[in-house]
């Protein structure tokens, strides 16, 4: 995977109930709106920032396509397609 130099930050809430903030390059973004739900996070990825569609996490080897489908994000699948997302 080829890694953005730009970097962003993400709000997420710990398990005692504390705002914790992430930096993440878009790639890494990308993954994680797709886990979550995030469509227009998705959309930022890919429309905005010109992440490519089918980029791998180096973690875990999933693309947006195979995290939007896990969590059963059905109007995501069908985004992830819409922008070329591979199938096989």
């Amino acid at each position: 995977m080829v890694e953005s130099s730009q970097k962003i930050s993400q709000h997420e809430s710990s398990s005692d109930g504390e705002e914790q903030e992430t930096e993440m390059t878009y790639e890494q973004y990308l993954i994680y709106a797709a886990r979550t739900g995030d469509c227009d996070g998705v959309k930022e990825c890919i429309v905005d920032e010109s992440i490519p569609v089918n980029t791998v996490d180096a973690d875990s080897g999933n693309t947006a396509l195979h995290m939007a489908c896990a969590n059963g994000f059905d109007e995501m699948v069908t985004q992830l397609i819409s922008y070329g997302a591979d199938l096989n």
